[in-house]
Formats: C-alpha cells, structure tokens, sequence
C-alpha cells in the first residue's frame, strides 16, 4: 500500500508561505521609522521573507518534482523515505501509538533495534530526526499533515498492518510492494 503526499494539503502550505512573504515584503517597503521601535519592522520583514520563501521553494519544488509517494507498507515492512531509504521490518516495531506533542498529534512507530534505520538520505534529515527522538522518543515519528490520509486514518491503517503482520510472520523474501498492495 502507498500513502501519498496530498496535493491540496501542499498547495494550502504554499499559498501560506506565499502570504507571509508578502508580508514579508511589506514589513520592509512601509516606514515605520514615525511608530515606536519601528526600526525592527525592516529585520522582521526580512527574516519573514527569508524564512517562509524557503517555505514556498520546498512546497513549490515538492509539488512540482518531488516523490509523489510518502510512506510504502508492505506484508514485510514499511519505507518511510524522510526517516531512511532501508524497509524497516515489522518485526523490529514494538508498538504503533498515537501520541501528542505540545498540542499537535503525531503517530509513533517505536522499534526494537534504532540501529535498523541508521542510513540518512541527507544532512538535514538527521537533524529533523534528532530533534524528533528527542521530543518523542526512539521509533518513527509520522505526521498526517502533509499526507493524503489523517492522522486517524494513518494510525488505524499502521497499527492493522503491523498486526498482521505479527499475526501472520513473513520470511524476507517479497518485500517489494505489488500492484495490488
């Protein structure tokens, strides 16, 4: 089965981003030289047209050139491509939980080894994968935002594979998703 990056969710994301730059730009066009501290309103605006137009570049680049696919389950295991390229293997999952972090709802796949996933796919990755461990834990952190399904949907979908596949065990051969997985 293959969950894919939402479009919409995407576009929404971009369109934001879009907003705040422009915001952004106006922070930095208007004086704000007669009003009290207004000698921050150009560095805010800056730093807002830095930040988000960033934001719209990736949002912009995903939508255009990025992977259409966000997380692969098969019989055997699950690729999450943002956390490591490798499968990781239903037997290292220990528990699919879902968990709340400072207001915002995440589903967490701890595993039994943290060694399984060790290849990082960029720099950046590891630091977002840093930053997840130690706010949530060892495991998987994965959010639904950006996802075609929500995060209702994304757990009830994770926790029945990973039952299945305890109930049922599979060798390590076929890890390889079908047509009609």
């Amino acid at each position: 089965m293959r969950i894919a990056f939402s479009t919409r969710k995407l576009a929404l994301l971009l369109g934001g981003s879009a907003l705040l730059v422009m915001f952004g730009i106006w922070l930095v066009t208007v004086d704000f030289t007669e009003t009290r501290r207004g000698y921050y309103a150009p560095v805010a605006g800056w730093v807002t047209i830095g930040f988000f137009g960033l934001g719209c570049a990736a949002m912009l680049w995903k939508l255009l050139f990025g992977a259409r696919t966000a997380l692969v389950l098969t019989k055997v295991g699950f690729t999450y491509p943002a956390y490591s390229p490798d499968e990781i293997p239903w037997s290292l999952v220990t528990d699919v939980r879902s968990v709340s972090l400072s207001g915002n709802r995440y589903v967490k796949v701890d595993l039994a080894n943290e060694t399984v996933a060790k290849t990082r796919r960029h720099p950046a990755n590891r630091l977002a994968n840093w930053a997840e461990a130690k706010a949530a834990g060892p495991g998987v952190t994965l959010n639904a935002s950006v996802l075609s399904l929500s995060n209702e949907q994304l757990y009830a979908t994770l926790h029945d594979h990973w039952l299945a596949a305890k109930a049922a065990p599979i060798g390590p051969t076929g890890s390889k998703p079908s047509a009609g997985e």
